[in-house]
């Protein structure tokens, strides 16, 4: 490459290891870890499926994650808002994917509200120039114990998918956009996703269990259009 004149060369490597997401909120210099996200893949691509809040990690690798945030951000001078940072972690190795001074997107914004009570905007200006954040506030606003957001690859009417799944998990919110009798077509990046299903339940464990069931449930309405197509 170099004797064709490219004076400059970016090699990038593939990362190994299980990709997460960071959810950080700086209040004038002092940074705080809200959450970490365990995000999946579609399979075969590099859609999001799933986010589950707050991914089920062992204290030690929590207590990591923050030291190297803090570090990251103190590094980069990030002073004061929020910030979503997507990692992958292998063994004792963290690997920076992505960093942006925002909340984090596919509603984990929402889910960080409703499960650790951190509204992460009005936090941001609410404290900008004084204050601290009071633990007893947050955990008023606290609803679950856990969520998690699946996107949907087909349209489902949400009247169906609220008929079908509020008796047996905690829905939040439904949102999905009909497809007006257009045939369906590959999903190839996160905004063509016709919609979402977000649900909440009190224990972790629950929420696990439940989720299962969920994505079983919109793999049968998926073969079922598909047959019908």
């Amino acid at each position: 490459m170099q004797q064709q004149d490219y004076r400059q060369v970016l090699v990038e490597k593939f990362v190994d290891g299980i990709e997460y997401s960071v959810e950080t909120l700086s209040l004038r210099g002092e940074h705080q870890l809200i959450g970490v996200t365990d995000k999946r893949l579609s399979p075969g691509s590099l859609v999001e499926q799933c986010h589950i809040y707050p991914a089920a990690l062992p204290e030690e690798t929590f207590a990591r994650l923050a030291r190297y945030i803090t570090r990251l951000l103190d590094e980069i001078g990030h002073h004061h808002g929020p910030m979503h940072i997507e990692v992958k972690l292998q063994d004792d190795d963290i690997q920076l994917i992505e960093i942006n001074n925002r909340p984090g997107g596919d509603y984990i914004w929402d889910m960080v509200n409703k499960v650790s009570g951190v509204n992460l905007v009005a936090e941001t200006l609410r404290y900008a120039f004084s204050g601290q954040p009071d633990a007893q506030t947050r955990r008023r606003r606290q609803r679950y114990g856990a969520m998690s957001y699946i996107a949907l690859f087909h349209s489902i009417p949400p009247q169906t998918i609220s008929q079908a799944l509020a008796a047996k998990v905690g829905l939040d919110r439904v949102q999905c956009q009909l497809d007006n009798g257009q045939p369906p077509k590959a999903i190839g990046n996160s905004f063509e996703r016709p919609g979402f299903i977000l649900i909440g339940e009190q224990e972790p464990a629950a929420l696990r269990s439940a989720l299962p069931l969920v994505e079983q449930w919109i793999d049968s309405q998926t073969h079922h259009e598909e047959k019908r197509a």
